[in-house]
């Protein structure tokens, strides 16, 4: 526990009594927006809830005035299947993939119109969980409900942020301007699936005028996960060894607990975040050799506050500290996952700072100027004797930028140019700045300008026309450059990444009456990316990344959505994506990019009558990757459905929820055994697999009871 949890603890205790007197405006919606912009209306609401429908309809609206390719999607839990998760609420967005390792708690990641997972920044509440691609943000290690929405930018990134990554943006929000309910909720599912979550937020008048929000959310969730999964032993052309098999050492324990603090007096706004993070369970290791006793662990805590000031009406000065404290032991005593380091406890830390302004001298024109300095700390340590270096590799990293977004034409065009100038300092990076100091064996200090450009125009106020373009840059992160642990190992002579991408789509958007609204996106995207990073087997049990050469990912994304009568809800997306490598090595040119689907489909339609009862159906259907760059193994297609069922006898009792997930029981399917020579004679039974080795569980059922007085 750090400070700012008993600080945190304290403040709750003590302000209860002085809140609960609050008179509150339940149901009503607050004036203005709820985002942070310097649009909004600052001081928090003292309302005890909000009318989700409503914030969801001005969400939409946000989206399709945005010239930015963006997606904002409101959290409401009475909306989503009880087991919904981060990725699961980002799989449903046109473009976006996610890529999974298996069971119930396992690692999820997201890939956004043919990235890497690295590619793409992941933010909380304006706090870089891997500012310039440090690493590959695990989903499932962050708690749904924690969040109030999700913002997600294709290829551009809001200026705001001061981010340029390849890929794009994952940012998850909450809301602190409006006291949340107390919530409690507890499931138990198949494998030993079992889960325990509540929150519970204040918000109200202080002393002096201020007024002040404050909320706590914990969430544990466990798993047996020793699911039933198809197992051919890794021979394609023998049948007779065919069997099904239990998912051994899945096993896992997560404990997540946030807290937030809101202060606003006059012009000042004052917020405070900490996130905690325990996590640890078993490494499965590959289907045909399971693993038994290897382990890993995370202890992550991320501590941010942010500073707003209202300086005149027209200008808003903004500042924010960050810090992230993220430790990882694994430990493979038999050496069953892979050759590399066998026990061994990682140490990183990611500390940031920033200061903006967003100055708006007409309502038309605001001038946004960032800079941010970002220091991250890499520190490996082997228990085991083996030949290797324990030292902290150091790298610093700054970003400037300037944005100026214009409307013109009464609002029917909107223009956003952003220029970002990247200097990245890596002459700590080859050994420890505490011991050895700098090295120079090469070029250490690299500067990027990054420019962008998204433009919108809106002939009509249910049409909006969008294109932009944007230039991205990542360097390797330090697991990629020197990481050493079962299966993957670092390769210190990687390249930095960077991309250029274009896109552009047309959104219409009609509202007839209350009882109809329909929305509709269609566009198409292209990305290069020089130098990208992949993972390439070396050896039996061992992957390194290596530069793949020049990639290029193209296609087309759709997405449409309907509310109908006020009780009925259809969304679906497609994505059609063709990933290739354009220049590299000798035998990969031509070929598809590792982990990327050609065609990926979700639908999903709920048939509602609130509060009481809810019935949701799903369809996903994922394309087959492949693992690597070479193409000799082609995973099969994924179609997977899901339903649930929520009841609830009244707006004020606990509400039980039944989910199955993949109802058909998909664990195989025919493939052919040669990709490069395909034929529908030629093929055999293989798992249910996302990432390779890793098969997907089959049938499964979940029962949730909740209540939120």
């Amino acid at each position: 526990m750090t400070l700012l949890w008993l600080v945190l603890v304290a403040s709750l205790c003590a302000a209860l009594p002085a809140w609960a007197d609050e008179p509150g405006d339940a149901g009503a919606d607050p004036p203005g927006d709820d985002d942070d912009s310097a649009a909004d209306d600052d001081t928090p609401q003292i309302s005890a809830s909000t009318t989700v429908r409503s914030r969801r309809q001005r969400r939409a609206e946000e989206a399709h005035r945005d010239p930015a390719s963006a997606v904002l999607i409101e959290i409401d839990p009475a909306l989503l299947p009880p087991s919904a998760s981060v990725a699961d609420v980002l799989q449903d967005v046109a473009g976006v993939t996610i890529r999974r390792f298996g069971g119930p708690g396992d690692p999820s990641y997201v890939r956004i119109r043919g990235s890497s997972a690295q590619q793409v920044a992941v933010y909380v509440d304006g706090v870089p969980l891997n500012a310039h691609g440090s690493s590959a943000i695990d989903l499932s290690e962050l708690d749904l409900a924690s969040f109030d929405r999700i913002e997600v930018y294709r290829s551009a990134a809001p200026p705001e942020l001061g981010a340029a990554p390849i890929g794009g943006v994952v940012h998850l929000r909450t809301r602190p301007d409006v006291a949340a309910p107390i919530r409690l909720r507890a499931g138990w599912g198949s494998w030993g699936t079992h889960t325990l979550s509540g929150g519970a937020g204040l918000a109200g008048k202080l002393p002096r005028g201020a007024v002040g929000n404050l909320r706590l959310s914990a969430a544990y969730d466990g798993t047996r996960g020793d699911f039933v999964y198809f197992d051919n032993h890794g021979t394609l052309y023998d049948a007779t060894d065919d069997t099904t098999r239990r998912r051994t050492n899945n096993a896992l324990d997560q404990l997540d607990v946030a807290g937030t603090a809101r202060i606003v007096r006059g012009p000042l706004d004052l917020s405070l975040q900490d996130r905690l993070l325990w996590r640890e369970g078993g490494v499965p290791g590959h289907p045909s050799r399971s693993a038994e006793r290897a382990r890993f662990g995370v202890t992550d805590n991320l501590l941010g506050g942010r500073l707003r000031l209202r300086l005149v009406p027209t200008l808003l000065a903004t500042g924010d500290l960050s810090w992230r404290l993220r430790g990882e032991r694994y430990r493979d005593p038999q050496a069953e996952i892979g050759l590399g380091a066998q026990d061994s406890r990682d140490a990183m830390h990611e500390g940031g700072a920033g200061l903006g302004a967003d100055w708006r001298p007409v309502p038309e024109l605001a001038v946004l100027s960032s800079a941010r300095l970002d220091l991250h700390t890499y520190t490996p340590r082997t228990l085991l004797p083996q030949p290797r270096t324990d030292a902290t590799r150091l790298r610093l990293a700054s970003t400037l930028a300037v944005s100026a977004p214009v409307e013109l034409a009464q609002g029917r065009i909107a223009v956003s140019p952003t220029i970002r100038l990247v200097v990245l300092d890596d002459r700590w990076i080859g050994a420890d700045p505490f011991g050895g100091g700098p090295v120079s064996d090469g070029p250490r200090v690299r500067v990027e300008p990054l420019p962008q450009l998204a433009v919108a125009l809106r002939p009509v106020p249910e049409l909006t026309i969008r294109a932009a373009a944007s230039r991205g840059f990542r360097p390797p992160t330090f697991l990629e450059l020197f990481g050493d642990r079962g299966s993957v190992k670092g390769n210190a002579a990687l390249r930095p990444e960077t991309g250029h991408s274009a896109d552009l789509s047309a959104r219409l958007r009609l509202v007839p009456n209350p009882l109809f609204s329909t929305s509709l996106e269609v566009g198409g995207f292209i990305t290069d990316t020089i130098d990208a990073i992949a993972l390439v087997p070396n050896s039996q049990k061992t992957a390194v990344p290596i530069n793949l050469g020049h990639t290029r990912a193209g296609g087309v994304e759709a997405a449409w959505a309907v509310d109908a009568l006020q009780h009925l809800h259809v969304d679906a997306s497609m994505t059609w994506t063709e990933a290739r490598v354009v220049q590299g090595e000798r035998g990969t040119v031509g070929n598809r990019v590792p982990g990327v689907p050609p065609v990926q489909v979700d639908v999903g339609v709920q048939i509602f009558w609130d509060p009481w009862v809810r019935l949701g159906w799903r369809f996903d259907y994922t394309a087959g990757t492949f693992d690597s760059p070479s193409n000799f193994f082609l995973q099969a297609a994924r179609p997977l459905h899901s339903a649930h069922l929520r009841l609830q006898p009244g707006p004020r009792l606990p509400w039980v929820a039944l989910e199955v997930l993949n109802l058909t029981n998909t664990l195989s399917a025919l493939q052919v055994r040669d990709p490069l020579h395909p034929s529908p004679d030629d093929r055999s039974p293989v798992s249910i697999e996302d990432y390779r080795g890793n098969p997907l569980p089959g049938r499964s059922v979940h029962l949730t009871i909740g209540w939120s007085p």
